[in-house]
């Protein structure tokens, strides 16, 4: 047994490892550590209980990996698998089939929300409840510790028993929590381990000596009789669980129990929880109210009644259940399992049932002592807690009571999603945890959005192990990571006296007075904060490093913080750099290294008495209700407080709304010099957030003298490219790609306030261009109706839905595959889609991951039988006259999309100004229908190359008018980077991390099969005029048509300022080939790429994905390139030979 710091999905991973011969894996958060961690372990070669490495599969999808699982166990092997939420569901149908066969599994949940309203990556219990009637037994851990231990059981009890376990655990919050835990080992597990057990389970395997037929067909004169026969094998798990959770407490020394009492054993009031929150609420009752028993139910499935009852103490008067799912009615819930044993044992109380937590809402000791007091006067039956329910009125008030007395030292650190913030803090915890005595916590809160979003590390050490699942609420030690937050957010509520603050910033103290908000100020000074601050990203981008300032702030850290010896520190920081990127070469550890002996020279102290209180400088930004009572609160990190009742009911929300963020994170910016510029548009076209536009205005109109301007090529008027400051994230990639160097990034300070003016002005002048639209020169002129999202910095997904906005965007229709493009495309509260000044824009909506294509499939048969018995309808009324001429040309030529527009407009005017005739109501009511509708497809290649492809081939199959972009990175990228049947033989990534051997999917060639199928393979970055032809192309073409677009991503390995460099670069090399294969021309097949003219090897090279090779499996590589060379030839030469056979008579 060992000490470690680790997190939750380790433990599980650590004993699933060891205990079973094969685990069957498919990416999906948050449990993919799981399979991460296996697959790892499997690479190092470590041993199992057997002496073998386990075997891993990944899988197309959830139900292909229960369907993997089930058949692996027929065959005798001890199998496991690593889920939550949507994929546990897809597992479902085989759940059954496994439990009524009588096969021992364990499968591990980190528990998250099922989608409702909205999709959720956080903790409930809404999964694991949708799981209860099929056969499986429900285990579950409420901490770090206890998930290795009860690992342990669930591994024995599904032997014991002959019947499968879920063991679970909060997603996030468990999962994902650091924590100094006892970790089990190999040894330790032989102790225990039942082999006869597992010998019998294997006996039974499919074999061809005694053979045997299982998953039978029966009929009803038997089936009952054979079903019931099952309950057997039910009848003594509670025993064997007891039995188990025994064994386990002979190698750790820690003693569990199915049912489990704390508190005075005289309590008459009694609060019954399961997972994380029952720890809470034992850390609120020690503080608060020592009278009151905590019940903390650990088998949930089968429920142990008895134990139940006879822990429950006998003088009970009142009884609280606590759920993380909100049907509290239902008989297989906690609360149904709990009033049941009350009322069998006629044990006469009174009882409360609440909701809380769901969709990962903290649950707090103070949320604790509300349900305490709830219980106490004796007021609501149901409630909720953590809300402020002013609908229903079932909230409880949560009053700031509880003193966290928990750490010695505590730490918050506000960082930006993928600058290392995250992993700078996982780092500082473990060297803490090595180099001294303490015990070490760690959480991170992320934005769903992930790169490029907010993300808040707590840390917590203290000289006794941490049981708080729960952020500290006051920290010694602030630290701010991007000097946007300063004005942004309130982060100095938390510091506590005394303490310190360290700020990565850019400014002088002259800047940084000013920018700094009043409040902050006064915390500071009223607090007796030290703070320092230092440019962390200059030393950063000095050293090459990008926008990855971990190892500065961390070096910074340990200097003001004193948390270690600093040569200690440093010793530490050293190592960690050389584990952590040795992978990526040695000029990565090189520059990290001399970054972190450059931060202590750079550290400046801050004065606070020489902050001065004055009138800061606020981004303006337009104002709506919505914006006032749902995005300013949450912007502000205040989401907790908002009121149920401002909430859509369906969970929808506006679009064009992402212009209210003005994050204003960029540190550089992108300055046109005018004089260079050649108006090409590439910089705007390749943006990945819409936040650099051109204009063409009249040369006598008055401009600010700051808006400089030169004459527009070709046509009348002047030119400008105006940068927007304040949604700009400083990505770089217009400079890069500007063929001319007429972009220069420069010092956000320099040119922010100025620019922003420029953006305001810009935004008063007309939006027309005097090219033809539908091309690279006239595109850039088109309003995107997909601007400012939350994408990671050189996104190369963003810039083809923006331009197919651009393109379509008044009266596009999205269906979005859950992924990267849904969580950008689709996150509360704040959505990137937009509208013109005439109210058109595109609707967007997201179903699940694996019915994308359906689901846009029934959008567009749908609507367009709406449209068509609309105007079939309208044929047969006798309108009035005036109505009757307005839509005359409707009905002669309904599918012309301007003329459509304009009616539209034309008749919503009419409505405002006359009483609406009767004959002519149901035109009116039905004005939607007017415009004929773009219905797109969006999704990445997880979607269409594996869960998604049987759909996504039925609906290109069906014939039907859709459109369907693939957004291609070449691995999941929303979920860390793992695995598709489109990453290319020999690239790596997670559950392939000494490189894919087998070669990508060639999907465009199947789909070319149909023949009725427009197909398309672009690259922006290589070619955006072809691009921009397929993306036309495939909207005309009436039918199917899919466009498969290459997108650059940081999974990749390469800075993102060059993202459409390496789009480039790999149609350059012949790693990827465009064309546009359109059934209805004359040349079906168009090969629009040109002979390689770079060298394969020096383009995957030039990528860590393939580059990593040389550390990770040197001795294979060269072959590995040399196939995925083979393989991007094959597939140049099916595309070039199509192209010569495909030309019509």
């Amino acid at each position: 047994m060992q000490k470690l710091t680790v997190d939750g999905n380790y433990c599980a991973s650590n004993i699933a490892y060891m205990m079973n011969d094969v685990a069957v894996i498919y990416p999906i958060t948050p449990s993919s550590p799981m399979a991460e961690n296996c697959d790892t372990f499997m690479t190092e070669s470590r041993k199992n209980i057997f002496g073998n490495t386990l075997r891993i599969a990944q899988m197309q999808s959830e139900g292909g990996v229960a369907g993997a699982v089930h058949g692996s166990l027929m065959a005798g092997a001890k199998t496991t698998t690593f889920t939550s939420s949507q994929g546990l569901m897809l597992m479902i149908p085989n759940m059954y089939k496994i439990a009524g066969e009588c096969l021992p599994t364990v499968f591990y949940v980190a528990a998250r929300t099922v989608a409702t309203h909205a999709l959720s990556i956080f903790c409930d219990y809404s999964d694991i409840y949708a799981c209860m009637k099929t056969g499986f037994n429900i285990i579950n851990c409420s901490s770090v510790q206890e998930v290795n231990d009860i690992a342990i059981v669930a591994e024995l009890a599904a032997q014991k028993t002959g019947t499968p376990f879920i063991c679970f655990f909060d997603g996030f919050r468990t999962s994902h929590e650091y924590n100094t835990v006892y970790v089990s080992d190999l040894e330790d597990l032989k102790k225990i381990v039942d082999f006869n057990d597992i010998k019998a389970f294997k006996q039974r395997a499919l074999n061809n000596y005694n053979s045997f037929s299982a998953g039978t067909n029966q009929n009803p004169d038997i089936f009952m009789q054979n079903r019931v026969k099952a309950l057997a094998k039910y009848n003594n798990v509670i025993e064997d669980v007891k039995f188990c959770l025994n064994k386990q407490a002979e190698i750790t020394n820690r003693h569990y129990d199915t049912v489990e009492y704390f508190g005075d054993k005289y309590a008459r009031d009694i609060v019954v929880s399961i997972g994380s929150s029952a720890d809470v609420m034992r850390l609120a009752q020690e503080q608060y109210a020592k009278n009151v028993g905590i019940l903390k139910v650990r088998l949930l499935k089968p429920f142990d009644e008895q134990t139940f009852i006879n822990k429950l103490p006998k003088n009970v008067r009142s009884v609280t259940i606590l759920e993380r799912n909100l049907d509290v009615n239902g008989t297989d819930t906690l609360t149904g399992y709990v009033l049941s044993a009350l009322q069998k044992h006629k044990i006469n109380c009174s009882t409360y049932s609440g909701c809380f937590g769901l969709g990962g809402k903290e649950f707090t000791p103070d949320m604790a002592i509300a349900v305490f007091e709830n219980m106490f006067k004796r007021k609501k039956q149901f409630f909720t807690v953590g809300v402020y329910d002013d609908v229903s009125n079932s909230s409880l008030e949560v009053v700031p009571k509880y003193q966290d007395k928990i750490a010695d030292f505590s730490m918050r650190v506000y960082g930006l999603g993928s600058d290392g913030s995250v992993s700078s803090v996982k780092n500082t915890i473990k060297i803490l945890g090595e180099e001294t005595t303490s015990y070490m916590q760690g959480y991170f809160d992320y934005d769903s959005k992930k790169s490029g979003s907010l993300t808040i590390s707590h840390m917590r050490a203290s000289f006794k192990p941490i049981i708080a699942p729960f952020n500290p609420q006051q920290v010694d030690l602030l630290m701010c990571n991007n000097a946007g937050f300063i004005e942004k957010y309130d982060m100095t509520d938390c510091l506590k006296n005394n303490g310190i603050m360290l700020i990565n910033c850019p400014y002088d103290f002259e800047t940084l007075n000013k920018i700094m908000p009043d409040k902050m100020k006064q915390d500071l000074k009223e607090k007796h904060t030290r703070v320092y601050s230092i440019n962390a990203s200059k030393i950063a981008i000095d050293n090459a490093l990008g926008g990855k300032i971990n190892t500065i702030m961390q070096t910074a850290l340990f200097y003001v913080s004193g948390l270690l010896p600093f040569d200690v520190a440093m010793s530490n920081i050293k190592r960690t750099i050389e584990k952590t990127y040795s992978r990526k070469g040695q000029a990565v550890v090189d520059a990290n290294l001399k970054a972190i002996q450059q931060a202590v020279d750079n550290l400046q102290t801050i004065d606070t008495n020489q902050l001065t209180i004055n009138h800061n400088l606020a981004c303006k930004v337009p104002q709506s209700e919505y914006y006032e009572d749902i995005i300013v609160p949450t912007s502000n990190q205040q989401g907790n407080d908002i009121p149920v009742s401002k909430f859509d009911v369906s969970g929808r929300m506006p679009t064009d709304t992402s212009k209210f963020e003005k994050r204003a994170l960029a540190e550089e910016l992108p300055n046109w010099i005018s004089e260079k510029c050649i108006q090409c548009g590439r910089c705007t076209m390749m943006c990945p957030h819409a936040a650099i536009r051109p204009v063409i205005f009249s040369e006598k109109r008055k401009v600010p003298k700051t808006f400089e301007s030169k004459k527009a090529f070709i046509c009348d008027g002047n030119y400008r490219m105006q940068v927007n400051t304040l949604d700009c994230t400083g990505c770089g990639v217009c400079a890069s790609i500007c063929p001319v160097k007429a972009l220069i990034m420069e010092q956000a300070e320099k040119i922010k306030e100025k620019e922003v003016a420029n953006y305001e002005f810009m935004l008063t002048l007309p939006q027309n261009t005097p090219f033809t639209p539908n091309t690279t020169k006239g595109v850039q002129f088109k309003k995107p109706y997909f601007e400012f999202s939350g994408a990671c910095a050189g996104c190369g997904e963003t810039p083809y839905i923006k331009l197919a906005t651009q393109l379509f965007g008044d009266r596009m229709l999205i269906a979005n595959a859950t992924g990267c493009s849904s969580i950008y495309g689709g996150t509360y509260p704040t959505c990137p889609y937009s509208k013109d000044k005439d109210g058109f824009g595109p609707s967007w909506a997201n179903s699940l991951f694996e019915d994308n294509a359906e689901f846009g499939f029934g959008i567009s048969i749908a609507r367009r039988n709406e449209r068509n018995n609309f105007i079939e309808k309208l044929k047969t009324l006798k309108l009035s006259r005036k109505v009757a001429n307005m839509v005359k040309e409707f009905l002669l030529n309904p599918e012309n999309h301007e003329n459509n527009k304009a009616l539209t407009l034309k008749l919503k005017d009419y409505q405002k100004g006359h009483i609406i005739e009767p004959q002519d109501q149901y035109l009116f009511d039905n004005i939607h229908l007017i415009v004929s509708p773009s219905v797109w497809i969006f999704g990445g290649d997880g979607w269409a190359y594996d869960i998604g492809f049987g759909g996504l081939d039925h609906v290109v199959a069906s014939g039907e008018n859709v459109n369907i972009l693939v957004l291609d990175t070449e691995v999941y990228s929303n979920t860390g980077g793992q695995t598709s049947k489109a990453t290319p033989r020999g690239a790596t990534a997670k559950f392939n991390m000494t490189g894919k051997t087998t070669k990508k999917k060639d999907l465009a060639s199947m789909l070319m099969t149909y023949k009725d199928v427009y197909v398309a393979q672009v690259a922006m970055g290589a070619n955006p005029d072809q691009c921009v032809q397929a993306f036309v192309e495939a909207e005309q073409y009436n039918g199917p048509s899919v466009i498969i677009a290459y997108a650059p991503c940081i999974n990749h390995g390469y800075n993102m300022r060059f993202s459409q460099i390496h789009s480039w670069n790999s149609v350059k090399s012949g790693y990827n080939t465009l064309f546009r294969y359109n059934p209805t021309a004359k040349q079906q097949m168009q090969v629009d790429s040109y002979d390689p003219t770079m060298p394969y090897s020096e383009y995957v090279e030039s990528e860590n994905r393939f580059a990593i090779l040389s550390k990770v499996n040197k001795t294979n590589k060269a072959k590995l390139i040399k196939q995925s060379e083979k393989d991007a030839i094959l597939r140049r030469t099916t595309y070039l030979n199509k192209q010569k056979e495909s030309k019509k008579d």
